[in-house]
């Protein structure tokens, strides 16, 4: 769990240098879906909708944190990225944040990218995707290619259905697709899966794929890395029907 609004640099794999920008509430993690593999641990308040949770940094509290972050830094930034404790696109304030984080970019640090790592189940929001579609770098999660895997893998708030995800993806241009899979008992790791994965994958036709598994600290013990010859080979699947991938 991130315990500031602004943290590092840190030293991407994706991203080089970057910045990350956490909306989200640091004591309890706040995500519309409860991934079995989340660095961040279990989501303790899943839900869409976060209405009536006054925990979420304010508006001004997050200029004021990234405006003293860029004044300090004296590094070069390649990418500021929302990320953090749980879904970005969940701060009721988003829409705003982003016009704001835009006009300090352009004044404190132009030659920064803004980036954003969404989990992409808030796509079905049209103010979510004119906000998103205004960054320089959008980075949405696609880890499966059915309901079934969706429920068991993704584990997403009641509210949210697979097929709105997919049609929220669809309206989306210039996109990055992040793919994360593992194998075990309930790993998104099976043919089925993969099979569907990519024939949504070709209908959102996105510009870059990112196949990656486990790297980190990750909550359930029914899953486990999957081995890069494995990513390697649904990166050529890929390559085949002429989507652009990179294994991680």
């Amino acid at each position: 769990m991130k315990q500031t609004i602004v943290y590092g640099p840190v030293l991407s794999r994706r991203l080089g240098v970057s910045l990350g920008i956490n909306l989200l509430p640091r004591v309890k993690k706040i995500c519309s879906l409860d991934c079995l593999y989340c660095e961040c641990g279990w989501t303790q308040i899943l839900t869409k909708n976060p209405k009536n949770i006054n925990t979420f940094p304010n508006k001004n509290e997050i200029k004021e944190a990234i405006v003293e972050k860029l004044l300090e830094t004296n590094i070069n930034i390649e990418h500021i990225t929302f990320a953090g404790n749980g879904e970005p696109t969940l701060h009721p304030d988003f829409p705003t944040i982003v016009n704001e984080i835009i006009k300090i970019r352009d004044e404190l640090s132009p030659q920064s990218k803004i980036a954003i790592l969404s989990n992409s189940t808030t796509l079905n929001n049209k103010d979510i995707r004119d906000s998103i579609s205004k960054l320089d770098v959008k980075i949405m999660k696609l880890d499966v290619g059915n309901e079934e895997t969706f429920i068991k893998y993704n584990r997403p708030a009641k509210e949210i259905h697979f097929s709105d995800v997919i049609s929220g993806l669809l309206q989306m241009d210039d996109i990055i697709i992040q793919s994360l899979f593992a194998n075990g008992k309930s790993g998104n790791y099976n043919e089925k899966n993969i099979s569907d994965w990519i024939n949504l994958i070709i209908k959102i036709k996105p510009k870059l794929v990112q196949v990656y598994s486990l790297d980190r600290l990750y909550p359930s013990d029914e899953i486990i890395p999957l081995p890069r010859e494995k990513l390697i080979e649904i990166q050529t699947k890929l390559l085949e029907n002429k989507i652009k991938a990179q294994v991680f």
